[in-house]
């Protein structure tokens, strides 16, 4: 009777260990998935930060650039708007007053590097 109850005590703790072990591996698997999702986040953010940091710098001398011209092309329709209203004794003919507008604009955008062209 001793040995049955050896066998019996044996398949018990067997089954027991069996379990245990499905359970660790279950665990481990449930971390090792965990940890590849967070390298993988992990990525992703140091993707972001390095295209924030090579990338940033250039738009914001991009934004001040378009800022400048934006306030330049606000002058000048301030200026072309003020112009038709009131004729300035400096500007009597609408022919010079067209020429002298024109070349102050021209010289505004180059002075600003606004991109222009004459058409032909």
């Amino acid at each position: 009777m001793d040995q049955a109850l050896n066998i019996a005590l044996f398949k018990h703790w067997e089954e027991q260990l069996v379990d245990l072990s499905d359970k660790a591996d279950k665990s481990k698997n449930v971390m090792d998935t965990s940890d590849l999702t967070r390298q993988h986040l992990n990525g992703i953010h140091i993707v972001k930060q390095e295209a924030y940091e090579d990338y940033h710098a250039g738009f914001v001398d991009e934004a001040a650039k378009c800022q400048k011209q934006a306030k330049a092309v606000a002058t000048s329709i301030h200026l072309l708007l003020h112009l038709s209203r009131t004729r300035s004794r400096a500007l009597a003919s609408p022919t010079g007053a067209v020429v002298r507008i024109s070349i102050w604009i021209v010289k505004m955008c180059a002075a600003l590097q606004i991109p222009w062209h004459r058409s032909a």
